[in-house]
């Protein structure tokens, strides 16, 4: 038996597949566009994958352009 399970849920699982019950997981997005690597398709996690890929880029931008001008209106106070 396999399984297929979301990335916050994938943890729960990996005492089953180390005990022999399971064997194989996929965790997540990642694992199933890893999954469609390995079978050498391309599938909606693949491109699920790219969208996240961005949308976690962007929100690292976010982080930073906020964190650039929390710093600078600090500096400006002093």
């Amino acid at each position: 038996m396999a399984g297929g399970v979301t990335a916050v849920s994938a943890p729960a699982f990996y005492p089953y597949l180390n005990a022999g019950q399971l064997q194989g997981l996929i965790g997540g997005m990642k694992g199933a566009a890893e999954y469609e690597t390995i079978l050498e398709t391309s599938g909606t996690a693949s491109r699920g994958m790219d969208a996240q890929s961005i949308a976690h880029g962007l929100i690292i931008f976010f982080i930073l352009f906020a964190n650039f001008f929390y710093l600078l209106g600090k500096r400006r106070k002093k």
